[in-house]
């Protein structure tokens, strides 16, 4: 007879929260996503932090999901993601002040596509592309004012 009654107070409970269930899924599915963790692994003299790394999981230099350097000034010098050990995506550098110094794009750790410099200034200082690595294409310079000083095709033997 307990049984009976406890299964029915389950079902009744069960019944009455229904409305509460995909609550309670969504809670289960984001509270078992992988944990990022933050490694300092390189410090300036005055202990601040020079390289933070971020890795899936654990410390496990393998899971490297991404890795953030920084001047010692404590504003961000480069910052990228990884994958499967490789860089991977847009990496951006930094002048010390803040001002955007360069871009390049990696796949599978290898420059592949448009790489962009900048002066100090914000003006570009160069643009160009890589494919597997090597430069390819017309890459364009400029002076520190914005005028064209120089074009190199890759594109040609020499």
């Amino acid at each position: 007879m307990w049984l009976t009654n406890l299964t029915m107070s389950i079902k009744n409970l069960a019944k009455s929260n229904m409305k509460y269930l995909p609550i309670f899924f969504f809670i289960l599915l984001f509270s078992c996503k992988p944990k990022e963790v933050k490694v300092t692994e390189k410090t300036f003299e005055d202990g601040s932090p020079k390289v933070v790394s971020v890795y899936k999981n654990n410390e496990s230099k393998k899971d490297k999901l991404e890795e953030i350097s920084y001047h010692s000034n404590g504003k961000v010098f480069t910052q990228g993601k990884y994958q499967n050990g490789l860089k991977e995506g847009l990496w951006t550098s930094f002048y010390p002040n803040g001002t955007k110094w360069s871009e390049t794009n990696f796949i599978k750790g290898i420059n592949e596509g448009t790489t962009k410099t900048w002066y100090e200034n914000g003006k570009i200082r160069y643009e160009g592309s890589y494919t597997k690595n090597n430069p390819s294409g017309i890459w364009k310079y400029w002076d520190m004012n914005g005028k064209v000083v120089f074009e190199k095709d890759y594109s040609k033997k020499q």
